[in-house]
């Protein structure tokens, strides 16, 4: 019996470090602008994580490619068209954490950019959705409609001849 229940243990433990470790993974994902109105950590962590491990902190610091991971998000701050989002920041080199923030605004098309301390747009946002979900919404959703239009259009047209029919 102890030894079923520390397996099932094991096993949990095992299932949420990989979940964990997975919470990014572009696997299966398609990489689109990100266009929304509320944005939320999910959708600008797959922006911000590589930005960080490969440019944020470029000039600040020699040797600065590879040194520093985001370890977790802390919150997203966002009023109208604009948006600050906290997370903690790991120093690979020093083994030290500190807090740092991006800033980002939306543009005129919906789209989001991230700013720089001084309000320059540096690059347009980017975040990766499911791929199912993405082609569903992209084709075969607006085709289905399409059809249901065309077939509703198809019926008037032979009831309406139909009528005309029936009247000769």
């Amino acid at each position: 019996m102890k030894r079923s229940i520390i397996m099932f243990l094991a096993l949990a433990i095992l299932v949420g470090v990989q979940t964990g470790a997975d919470a990014h993974s572009t696997k299966g994902r398609e990489k689109i602008l990100l266009k929304k109105d509320v944005i939320a950590v999910d959708d600008v962590a797959y922006y911000i994580e590589p930005y960080v491990h490969r440019k944020k902190y470029k000039g600040e610091y020699e040797k600065s490619k590879k040194r520093f991971y985001v370890r977790d998000f802390i919150k997203v701050e966002q009023k109208d068209g604009s948006a600050d989002v906290f997370f903690t920041v790991l120093d690979v080199k020093e083994n030290r954490t500190f807090e740092d923030s991006m800033a980002f605004t939306r543009n005129r098309d919906g789209t989001w950019s991230h700013i720089d301390e001084e309000g320059t747009k540096i690059a347009q946002v980017y975040t990766y959705v499911d791929k199912k979900g993405y082609y569903y919404k992209k084709y075969v959703l607006p085709g289905s409609c399409s059809g249901i239009a065309l077939a509703g259009g198809i019926l008037i047209f032979f009831r309406i001849r139909k009528r005309l029919k029936e009247r000769s």
